[in-house]
């Protein structure tokens, strides 16, 4: 497993002048060299396309070269040149009295990266000088030289785009963000029309961009349209599906949104690579044939009212609220995008949830896939989904990290007492057919540690939230001293042997015993417990 870095800012040398910028924008003079993981202070210049800088908790510079290290590299060359300028210009407004144009200057010059201190100045001197002087007068000529600025900046970064495109590296983005702030650049809609491809089935070149960097950078390509998944799914669901694969993924959606679409693929992608790092063996008992086949809707509306393979949705006051779903029996992962601010924080959670169940059923190579409703242990589907569920993942490098100081579950339990909970001994033999059987009693209210407000806990929301914990200790626990027990579990439980499913078979422990367990280990986590 490989631990999710704490890294904090980028320091990007500059080519120009040599520098590298880190935390609190302080700078170092000089280029670094590599060694080994570190970076040493050295004479010899080293251009800007061979050096990223990672700057970890600790102050170790880390080498990091990655598109999003570079593109942020170039980004602060460009952002410091607009900087100085707004800056320069909020003086200039501040002496000519036009305090409104000051204000939004110098919020352009805090989007370019001013520092918060430079900023409270400059913010000082405006609310002193509009006291000096009421009357404001308004500064066209100063409007317009922000224009110029702004515009100057636009036209340099499709000269740098024009340069990257000749070396291969980091042309489009570059050319996309020219574009961003001079839409209307003829020299940039050249470059675009260079490059894109002229057969692209959505859309513009302008659209291809975004495909190309959003969702083909992460490693997967636009379908032909001719999928056997697609073609299906547009007679019985909608005529505008596209299909977009990223193995082991298929992903059928009317959404045309590049982020979107790439960001759904890239935390799937990444999901499932985790789950191929945990159950890797040399000796399969199968072979996967065929792409995971994930339905990404473009609302909670369409999510809960269809179901995109023309069977009756399930049971939609169930869809209604939860955020995704696998169904075993049509071999589909379905969930949408939320459109709030927060929409990707919550949408890793659900496709990584959801991911899991439909790696395990239909790619675990340690598992036959002879598991039904009847199988008692059924706590571990839903339990090692949200364990999976509440890890860290980065896609930008590819970093995971299974363990989660602020899990959600391990904190809804140490936040309870014993006879809240469902009986360990119970929780442990339940069927799935009991599960949903669950009563819908009054949720409990629940104070938690990394909430502002109290949160109602229903049974069937415990269930989850209990086998979520007893993953959490059975891998991480005890220096993981049941981890291997604990995979082991979840293969039996999908190859349907039975007497391994008993707590007391599989782990040694009683179910009381490792229910009692969990929760001690949920508590000492909430005291600052972390793996070594």
């Amino acid at each position: 497993m490989r631990r999710a870095a704490t890294t904090l800012l980028l320091l990007a040398a500059t080519a120009a002048a040599d520098r590298a910028v880190g935390r609190d924008g302080r700078i170092w003079k000089g280029a670094a060299a590599i060694a080994g993981e570190t970076a040493a202070v050295a004479r010899k210049k080293i251009p800007l396309a061979q050096l990223y800088l990672v700057e970890k908790d600790d102050g170790t510079l880390v080498y990091a070269p990655d598109f999003g290290a570079r593109l942020r590299g170039y980004e602060y060359l460009a952002n410091e040149h607009v900087r100085d300028a707004y800056v320069k210009l909020v003086r200039e407004c501040n002496q000519v009295g036009d305090f409104s144009l000051a204000r939004e200057l110098l919020e352009q010059a805090e989007r370019a990266g001013l520092s918060s201190r430079e900023a409270t100045r400059l913010k000082l001197r405006i609310e002193v000088a509009e006291k000096k002087n009421r009357d404001g007068v308004r500064s066209d000529r100063l409007r317009k030289e922000a224009a110029v600025h702004a515009a100057h900046f636009g036209e340099l970064l499709v000269e740098r785009a024009a340069k990257a495109l000749d070396g291969g590296r980091d042309g489009p983005r570059l050319l996309r963000e020219a574009l961003r702030r001079v839409p209307d650049s003829a020299p940039a809609a050249a470059l675009l029309e260079r490059i894109a491809a002229k057969d692209f089935p959505i859309g513009d070149a302008r659209t291809w961009l975004d495909w190309h960097l959003d969702v083909e950078a992460t490693g997967a390509r636009v379908g032909t349209g001719q999928e056997k998944a697609v073609v299906k799914a547009r007679t019985q669901w909608r005529r505008d599906l596209h299909g977009v694969e990223a193995p082991p993924i298929l992903l059928v959606t009317p959404v045309k949104d590049s982020y979107t679409v790439g960001r759904s693929l890239a935390y799937g992608r990444l999901a499932c690579g985790v789950l191929a790092q945990l159950f890797a063996t040399d000796t399969p008992v199968r072979k996967a044939r065929h792409s995971l086949t994930v339905f990404l809707f473009e609302s909670k509306k369409e999510y809960a009212t269809t179901s995109g393979t023309g069977v009756q949705v399930e049971d939609p006051k169930f869809l209604e609220w939860t955020a995704g779903h696998y169904s075993p029996a049509e071999g589909v992962s379905r969930f949408f995008w939320h459109t709030d601010p927060d929409a990707e924080r919550r949408i890793v959670g659900t496709c990584v949830h959801e991911l899991t169940h439909h790696w395990l059923n239909e790619y675990n190579p340690r598992a036959t896939n002879q598991h039904g409703p009847g199988l008692p242990g059924f706590w571990i589907v839903e339990g090692f989904a949200t364990f999976m569920e509440e890890g860290i993942y980065d896609v930008e490098s590819g970093e995971w990290d299974l363990f989660n100081p602020r899990s959600h579950c391990l904190d809804v339990l140490q936040a309870l007492e014993p006879k809240q909970l469902i009986p360990w001994k119970a929780l442990y033999a339940l069927q799935q057919i009991g599960f949903r059987s669950l009563p819908a009693a009054q949720p409990q209210v629940v104070v938690l540690r990394w909430n502002l407000q109290p949160i109602g806990i229903t049974p069937t929301r415990l269930f989850y939230e209990q086998a979520g914990a007893t993953c959490q200790f059975l891998y991480h626990g005890e220096n993981g001293k049941y981890r291997r027990a604990l995979l082991d579990y979840v293969c039996s439980y999908y190859s349907g042997r039975v007497p391994q499913l008993e707590p007391k078979n599989a782990f040694g422990l009683e179910a009381e015993e490792l229910g009692r367990k969990t929760m001690q280990f949920a508590r000492a986590v909430a005291r600052g417990w972390r793996p070594q």
